[in-house]
């Protein structure tokens, strides 16, 4: 441990309580709190996104058409209101926090278990630009389990590509709930689940980018 034990756990309590007035906005994130035990805290996050459904069908020409058919399928898309990506746990690691940053761990909202890389939203992060870039990655070379990679976690500070990007250059703007809201924000808010009809005949989830801002 890095940080004094009595100073890190005013530091954990002090990130408690920032979090519990947000309490409303968690909510709304479907973000709950399930578990807040120095240095651990046990989050919930329930995705309400609607899947869509991708079908490939051939467009309709008309029989006094001249044009030959063109051989290229239209893409179909339907909203399936009754389905949405499964819920997935987080646990934030504040060990030695902020002279560390979080850690974050995928977790079966279950039985708490990591999960596995192909059960998780592969989240997205949308740039000022609109361009996205996939940032839930499948093997960390520390932890060897999949990952956020994203700036604010211990993850992707703490990643050998990453060195030159210190977290003493922003610990001062990232907390508890700023890593909740990278959280939704990637994988629920910017992640977007389409089932797709392979044209082997099999099924496949692919995840969209998918920004409001």
């Amino acid at each position: 441990m890095r940080l004094d034990p009595v100073v890190a756990r005013k530091k954990f309590a002090r990130e408690i309580e920032r979090v519990q007035h947000q309490r409303d906005v968690l909510r709304g994130w479907g973000c709950w709190i399930t578990s807040a035990l120095f240095p651990h805290v046990d989050v919930v996050f329930v995705p309400r996104k609607a899947m869509h459904l991708t079908l490939a069908t051939r467009a309709a020409i008309a029989p006094t058409a001249i044009v030959a058919p063109d051989p290229a399928p239209a893409l179909v898309q339907i909203e399936l209101g009754m389905l949405a990506a499964r819920s997935f746990g987080v646990r934030l690691d504040l060990t030695d926090f902020d002279q560390r940053p979080p850690g974050v761990s995928f977790r079966d909202p279950f039985t708490w278990a990591p999960l596995p890389f192909a059960q998780l939203p592969l989240g997205q992060h949308v740039d000022q630009h609109g361009k996205a870039l996939r940032v839930v990655l499948d093997v960390h070379p520390l932890t060897h389990g999949p990952f956020l990679c994203m700036r604010g976690t211990r993850e992707y500070h703490e990643h050998p590509q990453h060195t030159g990007d210190d977290w003493a250059l922003y610990r001062s703007d990232f907390g508890l709930f700023t890593v909740l809201s990278t959280i939704w924000r990637t994988c629920l808010e910017n992640a977007q689940p389409n089932l797709v009809f392979l044209p082997t005949g099999g099924l496949q989830v692919q995840w969209q980018a998918q920004s409001r801002t």
